[in-house]
């Protein structure tokens, strides 16, 4: 697989920069967002081939962000990393959902599950 540009977005300082070092790890590029808000600008400016994003964030969750990318940027899958067991109704059927806590073999799983699932 091609390095890809990855925007991960995640709350928690620590979680956010340990996925972004696993995604570069596994020989990608990562940009890191601590809001679904920073999230939305980032990709106004810059191309992502993919979005991992937490769930659980302030003023915009996970699943928000992801409705959102979907009417704005419909063509940029989106992975979501969650410790939640239910996620809320009119979610993608075909959401890639990673389960927290999660290691490096785990992620590169699921990024190329989002992938592969997702018609360009």
């Amino acid at each position: 697989m091609a390095p890809l540009q990855i925007l991960v977005v995640d709350d928690d300082a620590l979680v956010l920069s340990s996925t972004a070092m696993m995604v570069e790890d596994l020989g990608h590029h990562a940009t890191g967002a601590m809001s679904g808000a920073e999230a939305l600008s980032l990709v106004e400016v810059e191309r992502f081939d993919l979005v991992i994003t937490d769930f659980a964030m302030p003023g915009m969750t996970g699943a928000e962000l992801i409705k959102t990318l979907a009417k704005t940027h419909p063509d940029l899958p989106c992975l979501l990393a969650t410790g939640y067991a239910v996620l809320p109704p009119g979610m993608p059927k075909d959401l890639v959902r990673l389960d927290k806590p999660f290691n490096e073999d785990r992620l590169g799983e699921s990024i190329a599950l989002a992938l592969g699932g997702f018609r360009r």
